[in-house]
C-alpha cells in the first residue's frame, strides 16, 4: 500500500487543543490497519 503524507498545521481557536488528539487518533487507525502507512 502506498505512503500517504498528512499535513498537520496548528491553526487558531481550537485547532491547536485538539491536533494532538487527532495525531493519537490517525496513529491508532495505522497500526490497526494493515499495510496503511501514514507519514
Amino acid at each position: 500500500m502506498a505512503t500517504h503524507h498528512i499535513a498537520v498545521i496548528p491553526g487558531d481557536g481550537i485547532g491547536q487543543e485538539v491536533m494532538p488528539e487527532g495525531i493519537k487518533a490517525l496513529r491508532a487507525v495505522q497500526d490497526t490497519v494493515t499495510g496503511l502507512h501514514l507519514d
